[in-house]
This record gives structure tokens, sequence and C-alpha cells, in this order.
């Protein structure tokens, strides 16, 4: 076995202050794997009301951020409780097979208390 991080493992930075202000790493780390998602164009994030939101099952959270699912699914109610993140169901037309409707989320960002 290699004590060796794969190459193509994403690396979030999580400074002490975001960890304050969101109320542990655990909620950090959640945050920040949707606010970078969002930060960017891809498969799982959409454009509506203004924003773009990222489109993942909870199991798709859990896998990205390294955490149980119902670790996610506290740290969102927890984040979304604070005003920190938004969710929402987005009903998006798949090509083949109708519409795929996906719990979607986006960050709310600001001063984050310290203001």
């Amino acid at each position: 076995m290699s004590n060796q991080v794969p190459q193509q493992q994403i690396t979030i930075p999580l400074s002490p202050g975001l960890i304050r202000a969101l109320g542990g790493a655990t909620h950090a780390v959640v945050w920040s794997t949707i606010h970078t998602a969002c930060a960017k164009r891809g498969p799982r994030t959409v454009w509506h009301k203004n924003g773009r939101w990222y489109r993942a099952p909870l199991t798709v959270l859990a896998a990205e951020t390294g955490l149980a699912p119902h670790r996610v699914r506290y740290s969102i109610q927890v984040l979304e409780a604070g005003g920190f993140i938004e969710s929402t169901w987005l009903d998006v037309p798949r090509t083949t097979t109708g519409i795929s409707r996906t719990n979607s989320y986006r960050t709310v960002t600001g001063c984050m208390g310290s203001c």
C-alpha cells in the first residue's frame, strides 16, 4: 500500500477561519466541495435562478467528500439552517428519459459572520 495521495485527487484548501465560521471541519469540507463545484462548468452543474447549482445525490456528494452519507446529510441540514448554502430540487430535461430531478446545492457567500 502506498502512502501517497493519488495525483487525480482534488485538493480543497480549508482555512481555520472557514472551519470556525461553518461550525467544524466536516461542514467546511461539504461547503467547500459544493463551492468548488459551482465555481466551474461541469456535468453536475446547471445554471438556474441567476447562479450555478451543483446537482448531486447524497451518495455522490458523500463519495466526493470522503464522508459517510449520514454525515453529509447532517452537514447539509446545518449549513442550510445557518444560511451558508441553499438547496432545491431542479428538474432538468434529459435527452432520452424525460426529466431528471436531483437535489441541487449552491453556497451563499458573504462575510461568514466575521463582519
